[in-house]
């Protein structure tokens, strides 16, 4: 549980009534994480979303690594190089995982 008060703090949350900021912070929970957490990867299914109180957190895809050899046989055998791509920054007072609160839950990049 956080207090109602923090989550009240932050625009995304603006419209929301009372009851609805008490029951979302009963339901949350504060997680402090080290530099290059994952929060979750590209396919995960999730069931919650993120606000970002502090730091940066980046949205990235995997990209073939274009610096990388990439024979056929490393496609065929899961050996395929790839890079991760930023596509997207969250900062403080952003929130991220939005697979979390839409239908599907699947989630379509990494967040670190």
């Amino acid at each position: 549980m956080v207090s109602p008060e923090l989550i009240r703090r932050y625009p995304f949350f603006a419209g929301l009534k009372h009851e609805n900021i008490a029951a979302l912070a009963d339901a949350a929970s504060e997680q402090v994480v080290d530099a290059g957490h994952v929060f979750f990867r590209e396919g995960d299914t999730l069931e919650q979303f993120f606000l970002l109180l502090e730091g940066a957190v980046a949205i990235v895809i995997e990209l073939p690594d274009s610096n990388e050899r990439q024979p056929v046989s490393g496609q065929l055998l899961g050996t395929f190089h790839n890079k991760d791509v930023v596509v997207s920054t969250v900062g403080p007072g952003d929130v991220f995982g939005w697979s979390g609160l839409v239908p599907p839950p699947t989630t379509t990049a990494k967040a670190k």
